[in-house]
């Protein structure tokens, strides 16, 4: 399996632009007389059709001396193994990254256990070099550079935890409660160029309030999620810790830390990001409706993961920018005797720093359900949210959620 993910590693991150059809890797082997064509939707799949067993299943003619020709589009990029006739010299090429390599054994297995002994004394510095490419090259990688990446989804986590904007809560003061919970369950459709994602996440949170003053609190939150990226898997999670206080009665402030990881074997990746927020919310109150506005400005920083002899690392270090407005408005019809109100909301996210591939989106959201009050906090929601990003990122999301 380690050998699977860090072979993938390499291979996936091997991206320059999008290819133009829903496949995410292809291979095309030659030999003379003979070409078969395969497409994959995992990383693992494509790196194991290219060892001899495999040619051998692939094409029928393939013997150890054939000259043989592997072209392997890996998300975009043209990429190429080749053996010469009656040669064991396995040749390496990725031309638009001027990446050439010859290995050399006694035999085709010998030379390709010497390609993965190269990428285990070389590969820190190889395959971070072509996972920051990755991040600023496609709109699907699991880690940065897109709205559904993990480094994008804890920058919303950070938001939301020290924001009112979005959570249904319309009284001028906090009430005496000691905790609260919210869960949830969000179900998002992207389109990425040629791609698709799905993307469910499960948030949770939970806030401790203090007896001296309700308004301060402890934030613990814990997102959660998967995406499918054409059938190739990926998973994330974080942990972020925030302490918000009030500056006056209606504005606040919460500094947190946040821990996260992301990773997916099928695309070949995996890291995890360190982060540090400050978040301000205002609340003003015109009548009975509600508008808050939020502003934050945090640090994120991609480090290594290291797998067996192998480091994988995207060391990238981003700042986020992001700004939001929402109003609520309380409407005149109660559900199950409960208060009910409809929001509307807008945010604009800002990267600076490392270059990723979706610097810059909007979300537009639209919520409806129950609303906290100054004596009670449990609602229900029902959200739609409309992200608009540059090179042409769109998609939505719907989501449920549940405060008590």
């Amino acid at each position: 399996m380690k050998r699977t993910l860090l072979s993938g590693a390499l291979l996936s991150t091997l991206l320059i632009t999008p290819a133009y059809g829903q496949e995410l890797f292809n291979l095309t082997a030659t030999v003379p007389g003979e070409t078969a064509s395969m497409s994959f939707d995992n990383i693992s799949d494509i790196v194991d059709a290219v060892d001899n067993q495999s040619l051998q299943n692939i094409l029928t003619t393939y013997t150890t001396v054939s000259a043989t020709n592997i072209s392997l589009d890996i998300r975009g990029l043209p990429t190429s193994v080749t053996y010469a006739a009656n040669s064991t010299t396995l040749v390496f090429d990725v031309p638009s990254l001027h990446i050439h390599e010859e290995f050399t054994g006694a035999n085709r297995d010998a030379s390709q256990a010497l390609f993965e002994e190269f990428l285990k004394q070389n590969g820190d510095g190889i395959l971070r070099s072509m996972l920051q490419r990755l991040a600023a090259t496609t709109a699907i990688d699991p880690v940065a550079g897109n709205p559904n990446s993990l480094m994008a989804k804890m920058g919303s986590s950070d938001f939301g935890m020290g924001t009112d904007i979005g959570n249904g809560q319309m009284g001028k003061t906090e009430p005496s409660d000691n905790t609260l919970s919210i869960l949830g369950l969000r179900f998002g459709s992207y389109s990425a160029g040629p791609y698709t994602q799905n993307v469910y996440t499960w948030p949770i949170n939970y806030t401790y309030r203090f007896d001296s003053d309700s308004r301060k609190q402890i934030i613990l939150d814990i997102p959660i999620t998967y995406i499918d990226t054409e059938g190739g898997k990926s998973y994330a999670a974080s942990l972020g810790l925030g302490f918000r206080f009030p500056v006056t009665d209606y504005w606040s402030l919460t500094p947190a830390l946040r821990v996260g990881s992301a990773g997916s074997i099928d695309l070949g990746s995996a890291a995890v990001i360190y982060s540090g927020s400050l978040v301000s919310n205002y609340n003003y109150f015109w009548g009975r409706n509600k508008i808050s506005i939020g502003n934050m400005v945090a640090e994120y920083k991609a480090v290594s993961v290291d797998i067996g002899d192998y480091s994988v690392g995207y060391d990238l270090t981003n700042t986020m920018i992001k700004n939001g407005i929402g109003i609520a408005v309380p409407l005149k019809f109660k559900i199950f005797g409960k208060p009910t109100s409809v929001e509307a909301d807008i945010a604009h996210t800002d990267f600076f720093g490392d270059e990723v591939f979706i610097d810059h989106y909007f979300d537009f959201a639209v919520s409806f359900g129950t609303h906290g009050t100054e004596t009670e906090l449990d609602n229900v929601r029902f959200g739609l949210t409309y992200t608009l990003g540059n090179n042409s990122y769109h998609g939505f999301m719907i989501n449920v959620g549940y405060t008590f």
